[in-house]
């Protein structure tokens, strides 16, 4: 297997282009001088299925709703307190690319999904109850409301004034490059919402060129340039100069080596993702009842805990599936059959459109196959 190399965009990018071409030879064979890039996409399926999809119970007895799991009142109090003491790290997706508006739906340039506006978002969504909610951006929004809830913590423990409070706060912003520009400008005009600036960590998402295959070689296309979605950022942080910090006076970036991010890390008890868009945020910023679970399995050895949630029957989703591999070992117990997300692009599902491009109900029904899914709203 091809192995990226993370050392910068460059070297990335070309392991990148070798470890498809890699997979291409190996699919195609001798054949791959002929091959159309339309013969690939009708082939994507076999080309990106996950190994030994046979052999995933795609709706795995044994999942425990959230809600069963017992949290007592000391473990609820440990959880203010790590977010009370600054040890509790949050990431905030801004960017993406909208692979899930609902049909109908105006599209999104979601690379600016920071400076929606609470009621077009939930049109987007096909969400009710928003209309009450200030014409303020969805960026600018999600942020005052963890300012505001960390606000209200600091009066109920009444330990620390909430000012403190905020102050000890770090986190990573994660806009896309074409908004990195606005989303600093409002970081700025919002006085970082009350947050130290210096603990306010930047990392853009990268567009890269597109890959174009000609006589079986692939080569890059520079007018064409596209976003490897969020799973590039894990990979960004591995290279240097990639985050950075910014001056509130000034607008002068700052960067963050690694170590000293790596640093930070390893000061922190828990680190959690959000996205902006997310509705429910509006409600309850911190949830403590979710970090004490967190907590709960990482004392019994689990580095990662993924929320899930139910396959809607109504109006099926893609993205990633939550299932077991019966041929794996679960990492702590030993036993036989481990927790996969596998994303739908691994799926083998049939195509997405028909030829005349309307919706393909195969598609839809292969999506309700689907019994849990990562939440991601």
């Amino acid at each position: 297997m091809q192995r990226l190399n993370l050392r910068s965009h460059q070297s990335y990018l070309h392991s990148f282009r070798a470890a498809v071409q890699a997979r291409l030879e190996k699919f195609y064979g001798q054949k791959l001088a002929h091959v159309t890039t339309r013969e690939i996409a009708r082939d994507q399926g076999q080309l990106l299925a996950y190994k030994g999809l046979d052999q995933v119970d795609r709706s795995p007895a044994g999942v425990i709703p959230s809600q069963k799991i017992s949290v007592s009142p000391l473990e609820l109090y440990g959880s203010k307190q790590m977010v009370l003491n600054g040890q509790f790290f949050t990431e905030h997706t801004v960017g993406g690319i909208a692979t899930r508006l609902n049909k109908g739906a105006t599209r999104v340039k979601f690379g600016q999904k920071f400076f929606i506006p609470p009621k077009k978002l939930a049109y987007e969504i096909c969400a009710s109850g928003y209309g009450h909610l200030l014409e303020i951006s969805m960026g600018e929004r999600h942020m005052f409301q963890l300012a505001f809830g960390i606000q209200q913590l600091a009066k109920e423990m009444g330990t620390a004034h909430w000012t403190d409070v905020l102050a000890r706060q770090k986190m990573l912003i994660v806009p896309n490059e074409d908004g990195e520009q606005r989303t600093i400008d409002a970081f700025r005009k919002h006085s970082f919402f009350g947050f130290e600036p210096k603990n306010v960590m930047f990392v853009s998402s990268r567009f890269y060129p597109s890959l174009v295959l000609e006589s079986g070689v692939l080569r890059f296309n520079e007018s064409h340039r596209i976003l490897h979605n969020h799973g590039i950022v894990p990979m960004q942080i591995c290279m240097e100069n990639e985050i950075f910090t910014v001056n509130p006076d000034t607008g002068e970036k700052t960067t963050v080596p690694r170590w000293k991010y790596r640093d930070v890390l390893s000061q922190m008890l828990n680190k959690i993702s959000y996205n902006v868009e997310d509705l429910d945020f509006f409600r309850k910023p911190i949830d403590y009842r979710a970090i004490a679970i967190t907590v709960q399995f990482a004392l019994r050895g689990y580095r990662m805990v993924m929320q899930i949630v139910p396959q809607n029957q109504k109006d099926p989703q893609k993205g990633g599936m939550y299932g077991v591999d019966t041929d794996l070992s679960h990492p702590i117990t030993a036993k036989r059959g481990r927790g996969v997300v596998i994303e739908s692009f691994q799926l083998d599902l049939p195509p997405e459109k028909l030829a005349d491009g309307s919706d393909n109900p195969e598609y839809v029904r292969a999506l309700l196959d689907i019994g849990w899914i990562n939440r991601n709203n």
